[in-house]
């Protein structure tokens, strides 16, 4: 393993990588269409299965295989907690871009962590708090979404019709939030101990230890 091998322990990389699987997924959820879907038909088998996501809404002529998918001609198209679905993953894919190369740089290998332990802890701290961030904007989104699918399903003036359940994008969504918490906490824990930024110290304490042990016998 390059650079120093006490300061890039296992429980940083495996947050940094936890982080980065959870970041690709947070994009992913943003892009994909079935954000909100209908899986059936209407009462009256007019209505063609749908998918609502945050950039397309994408439906059928009742064969599965074959979809068209359209983008939305305005924001003020979307229903209110798709319109700050989108804000919020956007903000998180941005958040986590700079986390991303925040807890690059940290590893020994990355040219700019030449300032030693200190340096590189800085750095991926501030990783694990900004995907901290991400992972809670994340589900915050996801939540929301779902908690606003579940209440037109009970809700009875609400038409059959136009009654949804959540997506694979959604659940996607839980997944990547929970994925990055997870690698922006094992980031944050994993800062260097005292003996690691002050390998010197540690070496002159011991050092004073045995002359005073010594000297007392």
């Amino acid at each position: 393993m390059c650079g120093d091998e006490r300061a890039w322990r296992a429980p940083r990389i495996l947050g940094l990588l936890l982080a980065l699987l959870g970041w690709l997924g947070a994009i992913g959820s943003c892009a994909l269409p079935p954000w909100r879907v209908t899986s059936s038909a209407g009462v009256s088998g007019a209505t063609p299965p749908l998918w609502e996501g945050l950039w397309l809404s994408c439906s059928s002529n009742g064969t599965a295989s074959v979809r068209r998918c359209a983008t939305y001609a305005s924001l003020l198209d979307l229903p209110q907690d798709l319109q700050a679905a989108r804000a919020l993953t956007l903000i998180a894919a941005a958040l986590g871009l700079l986390a991303a190369c925040a807890g690059a740089a940290g590893a020994p290998c990355w040219p700019a962590a030449a300032g030693g332990p200190r340096r590189r802890g800085n750095l991926s701290a501030s990783a694990g708090f900004a995907f901290l961030a991400c992972g809670l904007l994340m589900l915050l989104t996801a939540g929301w979404s779902t908690h606003a699918i579940r209440q037109d399903l009970s809700d009875p003036l609400v038409a059959l019709d136009a009654k949804r359940r959540p997506g694979a994008a959604i659940f996607l969504a839980f997944g990547s939030g929970a994925a990055q918490l997870l690698g922006g906490l094992l980031l944050c824990f994993s800062w260097p101990r005292h003996a690691e930024l002050y390998p010197a110290d540690l070496h002159n304490a011991s050092s004073t230890a045995r002359k005073a042990g010594r000297r007392n016998v």
